[in-house]
C-alpha cells in the first residue's frame, strides 16, 4: 500500500519532525554545478556517528535562512543511523541516507505538503544538497559544512534536547545475502535504471541490465559491501549512456560502499563518488530454492563442523530433521522469498559437552532466526543470519513424503504468541501473553500493550493482511512493549503465509517479518 509505504519513512527518518500533514514526493533534484577544485579532506576519524543528531541550518549558500533559528519550524537536520530528515522552514522531510568516506549519500526525501510561496526556493536548495551526496567539513568549531557543487550549508549542532524517539529494538544490520534488487536510480537521477537488478548471492553479486551481466565475489562486513575485483565486461554492444551507467554502478560496488534499507523494503548503497536506490522486487510469497531433500553440513560460520559424527539435515515439504554430530533435532518450518521461518527444533537430550554443545545451540539457533537462503559455489547453499551460516551440500534429492505441516485454510483459532523476528515476547515471566484470534475474514491481537486488529483476504491466491484504519491504543505502555507495535503493524500490512504444525507450533511469515506460537486447543466439558 503506497501511502503506508511513506508514512514508515518518514515516521524512520525524521525523528522529532514528524508530522500529520499528507506528503508529497518532490521533484527530482536540478543537477548541481559543476564542483569546484576538490574540498579538504575530513579530519581522520569523523564517522557516521559524528553526524547521527538534531543540527540546526545556521546558513544556505552562505546566508541566514529564512525561518530564524528558533521555533518549531526552524531550518533544522536530523541524522539518524539509517537516514535524514529534517524542516526547510516549512515543511517535514526524511529520507534514507548512509555517510561513507567524506559524503553523505542521501536518498530522494518524501515531504509533508504545507503550502509556503517564499519558502519554496529554500526548500528546493536543502533537499537538491542533500540529495547530490555533499561532502562533509568539519569547520573546527564544532560545525559541519555540507558542499556540493556551488551550494553549501552550514550546520549546528543543537544541544535542546530531542523528544523520546521511536526505536525499533527488532531492527538490526540487514544481510544482502539472498536479496534481489530492482534498481530506480543512480547519483540523484531517480527512474533512470530501469530494467537493471542487483543481486547478493552467498559469495557473489551480479548486475543484470540491458548491457549484460557483470558480477564478482563479495562478502558483508556490517553495512558495508566488501569486493574483489568484478568479472571482465560482457562483449556485447551497448549505448554509450547505459555503459557509462553500469560503470558507474560497478565502480560503487568496487568501492566497497555501505547500505541501508528502509522499512518497506527500499535500500541505498553509496560509496567512491556513486549511489544507487532500489527495492525488492514483489513476486509470489514461494520458496525459490529447492531445499527439499538430505545435505550435509559441510560448513559452521565457515570453519569445519566438530566432531567425527554424521552432520546432516533433511528437508521434507514443511518439516525438518537432522543430526548435530551428538544429537538429533526435528522442527517444522516455511521458506518463502529466499528466507527460512522456524521455531527452536526439537532435540534430544544427550549430553554432548566442549565443542560439540556449542556446535548443536549454533546450529539451533541459526535455524530459529529466519536466515537468509543464499546460493554459493558447487551447488551448496548457504543459511545466513547475522552471526555466520550454516553451509549445505546436497547429498540425495527430494523423496515423496506428505507435508508433516499445513497451511491455514482459514477456520477459526485462538494462539499464544511466543518469538516475534526470533525473539521471545516474554523476556520475564511478569511479561504480558500475547495473543492473536482469527476468525472469518478477520485477525485481532491482544499484545499486553494495546490491542489492534484488521481483516484479511485471499488475493491472487495468496493471504494478506490489513489492519483498521486507526492505530492501535497503547495506553501506559512503554519501552520494548510500545516500540514493538510497530513490527506487528508491518507484519499485519501485507501478505503472509501460516503454518500449523502436527504439535499446535504456529508460524506466520510474512515478506520481512515473523511470528511463531502455539495453537490454543479447544476446550472439552466432561460428562
Amino acid at each position: 500500500m503506497p501511502g503506508l509505504r511513506r508514512l514508515a519513512l518518514i515516521s524512520l527518518s525524521l525523528g522529532a519532525c514528524t508530522t500529520t500533514q499528507p506528503l508529497k514526493t518532490p521533484e527530482p533534484p536540478a543537477a548541481a554545478a559543476a564542483e569546484p577544485a576538490p574540498l579538504p579532506a575530513p579530519p581522520p576519524g569523523l564517522t557516521g556517528k559524528d553526524l547521527q543528531g538534531h543540527w540546526r541550518i545556521v546558513s544556505l549558500d552562505g546566508r541566514a535562512p529564512l525561518g530564524g533559528l528558533g521555533g518549531e519550524r526552524a531550518p533544522s537536520l536530523v541524522i539518524s543511523p539509517h537516514g535524514y530528515g529534517g524542516n526547510s522552514g516549512c515543511n517535514g522531510f526524511g529520507g534514507l541516507g548512509v555517510f561513507d568516506g567524506e559524503r553523505y549519500y542521501g536518498g530522494p526525501a518524501m515531504q509533508t505538503l504545507i503550502g509556503c510561496p517564499t519558502l519554496e526556493a529554500q526548500e528546493r536548495a536543502i533537499l537538491t544538497l542533500i540529495g547530490s551526496a555533499p561532502r562533509v567539513i568539519a569547520n573546527g568549531d564544532g560545525r559541519l559544512t555540507l558542499s556540493a557543487g556551488s551550494r553549501t550549508m552550514v550546520i549546528e549542532r543543537d544541544t535542546a534536547p530531542l523528544p523520546p524517539q521511536p526505536v525499533d529494538p527488532w531492527r538490526g544490520t540487514p544481510l544482502l545475502a539472498g536479496t534481489k534488487w530492482v534498481l530506480g536510480g543512480i547519483d540523484g537521477a531517480w527512474g533512470n535504471l530501469k530494467g537493471r537488478t542487483l543481486t547478493f548471492e552467498a559469495d557473489r553479486w551480479l548486475l543484470a541490465s540491458p548491457c549484460g551481466t557483470r558480477g564478482g565475489a563479495w562478502r558483508q562486513t556490517g553495512d558495508r559491501i566488501v569486493a574483489d575485483a568484478p568479472d571482465p565486461a560482457p562483449a556485447v554492444s551497448c549505448a554509450a549512456e547505459a555503459a557509462a551507467m553500469d560503470a558507474s554502478l560497478v565502480a560503487m560496488i568496487e568501492a566497497d560502499p555501505r547500505f541501508v534499507t528502509g522499512p518497506n523494503g527500499e535500500i541505498l548503497i553509496g560509496g567512491g563518488g556513486h549511489w544507487v536506490t532500489g527495492d525488492g522486487p514483489r513476486a509470489q510469497l514461494k520458496d525459490d530454492v529447492p531445499l527439499a531433500g538430505t545435505w550435509r553440513i559441510v560448513a559452521i560460520d565457515e570453519a569445519p563442523p566438530a566432531g567425527e559424527g554424521p552432520l546432516q539435515v533433511e528437508f521434507g515439504p514443511s518439516d525438518y530433521s537432522g543430526t548435530t554430530g551428538c544429537n538429533s533435532f526435528q522442527g517444522v518450518y516455511i521458506a518463502h522469498s529466499r528466507r527460512f521461518f522456524s521455531d527452536p527444533p526439537i532435540r534430544t537430550q544427550r549430553a554432548c559437552g566442549g565443542p560439540l554443545d556449542a556446535q548443536e545451540k549454533r546450529i539451533a539457533g541459526l535455524l530459529a532466526n529466519g536466515p537468509r537462503v543464499a546460493f554459493a559455489g558447487n551447488g551448496d547453499i548457504l543459511l545466513v543470519d547475522e552471526g555466520g551460516s550454516l553451509r549445505l551440500s546436497r547429498q540425495t534429492a527430494a523423496g515423496s513424503s506428505p507435508p508433516v505441516g499445513r497451511l491455514w485454510r482459514g477456520e477459526p483459532l485462538e494462539a499464544e504468541l511466543i518469538r516475534l523476528d526470533g525473539r521471545p515476547l516474554q523476556s520475564r515471566p511478569s511479561d504480558p501473553v500475547t495473543r492473536l484470534r482469527l476468525s472469518a475474514q478477520r485477525f485481532d491481537i491482544n499484545t499486553g500493550c494495546g490491542r489492534f486488529g484488521g481483516i484479511w483476504r485471499v488475493r491472487s491466491g495468496e493471504l494478506e493482511f490489513l489492519t483498521d484504519p486507526e492505530p492501535p491504543p497503547e495506553g501506559a505502555c512503554a519501552g520494548a512493549l510500545a516500540e514493538r507495535l510497530s513490527t506487528f503493524s508491518r507484519l499485519f500490512n501485507g501478505r503472509a503465509q501460516v503454518l500449523i504444525g502436527p504439535n499446535g507450533e504456529l508460524i506466520l511469515a510474512g515478506e520481512q517479518h515473523w511470528l511463531t506460537g502455539r495453537v490454543r486447543r479447544p476446550s472439552t466439558t466432561r460428562r
